[in-house]
């Protein structure tokens, strides 16, 4: 067993710019109170005492961001974050914020509803998120849009 900070640095990386703590194994991004659940869930080699050192480090880090509205996101247009893989199938919100085009994207049609109920967003962004989610539980089943209409 070495030191916290060796047990820390083995698994995860502290990006203080964007205030995320990353799994370099499983390459996610993760903020201190979900570190346990990623270590229990993903890690289960790492025994309990030494979680729970690597949890309470993860807790004590300067510039990391302690809930998920914290973090510092890229803007759009920006260089995606190093060492994260960048998806390209999520959709993107289409409603407007504050009279300005809203430009947030998930990586499914449930997290763009949620986002979607949070923000109180336009009805066109909840209808393209109702859409997005039957277009992806159709081709989770092989039935595809030209399948459907011809």
């Amino acid at each position: 067993m070495g030191s916290v900070q060796e047990d820390f640095d083995g698994i995860f990386q502290h990006m203080q710019e964007y205030k995320i703590i990353v799994c370099n194994r499983c390459v996610f991004a993760l903020v201190p109170q979900q570190i346990d659940r990623h270590l229990r869930e993903h890690h289960p080699q790492i025994d309990k005492q030494n979680r729970s050192r690597i949890v309470e480090r993860a807790r004590t880090l300067e510039a990391v961001a302690h809930n998920k509205e914290d973090v510092e996101y890229p803007q759009a247009g920006e260089e995606p974050v190093e060492g994260l893989e960048v998806f390209k199938d999520g959709p993107q919100c289409t409603g407007q914020q504050d009279g300005n085009p809203c430009e947030y994207v998930c990586r499914t049609a449930f997290g763009m509803q949620k986002h979607c109920q949070c923000k109180a967003s336009s009805s066109i962004s909840l209808r393209t998120a109702r859409e997005t989610r039957r277009q992806y539980l159709l081709e989770q089943r092989g039935v595809f849009h030209s399948d459907l209409w011809g």
